[in-house]
């Protein structure tokens, strides 16, 4: 997994062999960290779980930290690879987006999605709804609200958490926000939703 930290120049990565890297934009390695091996994945695999690696990753430009999901713990370091904070979650992280307008960072697990202070606490959790599968989760820069595609749907919530929009596509595999909404993707074809 790769993330840019567009205000410092910085590339930062988590590579196989569990360490959390970081590159200047021209590829020179300036830091490398082994992560800590004490984070778990969930031991029961539901029906409709996959074999995802259940990593994530996401940089803070504001205050040049790294946040890290790896299984069911998710990992806060400075720019300087110093472990901050390390919060041990009850299912294993799907995916991490960061809302620079609110300062928080989303977390989402399969069923569930909430958002972190800068501090790991938990300032909101979304209402989801029974049987509900996220895939992958991005905030609207321009708003702060968050785009979620769950297995049959994709939905966007503002950022005091309540439900905006709603709609059913089948197979939903990623999504990426844009100035004009979301782009989402399918095993077969891409939609673009405009807010």
């Amino acid at each position: 997994h790769v993330t840019v930290d567009e205000v410092n120049n910085i590339l930062w990565a988590y590579t196989k062999d569990g360490f959390l890297r970081a590159y200047t934009f021209n590829g020179t390695s300036i830091l490398s960290v082994a992560v800590s091996e004490s984070y778990e994945e969930d031991d029961e695999k539901s029906e409709d779980d996959d074999d995802t690696n259940h990593t994530a990753l996401v940089v803070n430009p504001q205050d040049a930290t790294v946040w890290l999901a790896v299984g069911k713990s998710l990992f806060k370091y400075d720019s300087n690879g110093v472990l901050l904070l390390t919060l041990n979650l009850s299912h294993n992280v799907k995916a991490l987006s960061l809302d620079k307008i609110n300062n928080r960072i989303w977390v989402a697990t399969k069923k569930t999605i909430s958002a972190y202070n800068t501090s790991g606490a938990v300032i909101l959790n979304l209402v989801l709804g029974k049987d509900t599968h996220v895939e992958a989760i991005d905030v609207d820069t321009d708003s702060g609200d968050l785009w979620v595609a769950i297995k049959k749907g994709v939905r966007r919530y503002a950022a005091n958490g309540s439900l905006l929009f709603e709609t059913k596509i089948d197979k939903l595999q990623y999504l990426a926000n844009n100035t004009d909404g979301v782009w989402v993707a399918t095993k077969k074809e891409l939609y673009n939703f405009i807010k």
